[in-house]
């Protein structure tokens, strides 16, 4: 079998106004440049400072540091919070660990509250039981019963 490759070469271009242009606008960049440089620009130049602009870097460099006095207070503040937040938390458990007697002692008093309203009770239930078997035969004369007889004469006497 025969081998039947071919090879083509396309070639793209310009018109030739166009490359012209180009041309001329890249030996007009090279004139400018003639030191062989990139760029088609002066060296480069930095104006100076001014007294305002010397004065603000001046002021900076000395306000560096210039805050430590507040951090050292804020320090000292925060750790004094530290020590009474603490301190309360000291307290709390004082508190906390006396719980235990009051509560004690609420259920004592509690106790001594339901003892006494037992008793109470008791008392009221063994009066009435008394007086359930009593026979109150009330006669409105009976109270003659109760008068002393001698009071009667000395009373009509007079």
């Amino acid at each position: 079998m025969a081998d039947n490759t071919s090879t083509s070469t396309q070639t793209v271009r310009l018109a030739p106004f166009q490359e012209q242009f180009l041309g001329d606008i890249f030996s007009s960049a090279s004139a400018l440049t003639g030191d062989g440089s990139q760029m088609p620009y002066s060296a480069q130049q930095r104006a100076g400072l001014s007294t305002g602009q010397q004065d603000a870097i001046t002021a900076t460099n000395q306000g560096i540091g210039s805050f430590q006095p507040y951090l050292d207070q804020g320090g000292q503040a925060i750790g004094q919070g530290i020590g009474a937040v603490g301190s309360g938390l000291g307290a709390i458990g004082s508190a906390l660990g006396q719980l235990p007697e009051a509560q004690q002692g609420y259920r004592d008093q509690q106790q001594a509250m339901l003892n006494a309203q037992a008793l109470g009770q008791a008392g009221t239930q063994q009066a009435q039981s008394m007086t359930a078997g009593a026979n109150y035969n009330f006669d409105p004369n009976s109270y003659q019963d109760f008068m002393n007889p001698y009071m009667n004469d000395v009373i009509q006497q007079q």
